[in-house]
């Protein structure tokens, strides 16, 4: 492969896993203001159901990210074996970013998780 091509390759896995990304956290917000407007009317079956599929889509999303970022590795392995210059792609912003895109992951599942339970429990017991 060129070096252009490996090139879009890397950018284009990048793009799709800041797209995983964004999903998620739309998908996150929409669920905490389905709880906040509406927990008094959910019954407790339907904020554990929506819970749980939350965390199973939530495992999901981070396992498409890290698969994302094992690609963009190969194709980084690719391009140092081949011998071109990979150089504009190590920075210490990238690092931060996929920590950053990380921990989001994690808080922000274990938050609204939490927002949700808090939901459940605080409830009017007349729905």
């Amino acid at each position: 492969m060129s070096e252009s091509d490996l090139n879009n390759l890397i950018y284009s896995a990048m793009g799709m896993a800041t797209s995983l990304f964004q999903f998620w956290l739309s998908a996150s917000f929409a669920l905490a203001m389905v709880a906040y407007f509406a927990g008094d009317k959910l019954n407790g079956l339907m904020l554990k159901l929506a819970s749980t599929i939350y965390l199973l889509a939530s495992v999901v999303l981070i396992f498409g990210w890290f698969s994302f970022a094992f690609q963009i590795n190969e194709y980084m392995t690719m391009m140092v074996r081949q011998g071109y210059e990979t150089t504009h792609f190590d920075n210490i912003f990238g690092m931060l970013h996929g920590i950053g895109i990380l921990s989001v992951f994690v808080i922000g599942t274990l938050g609204v998780l939490y927002y949700l339970r808090w939901t459940f429990r605080h409830r009017s017991d007349d729905t």
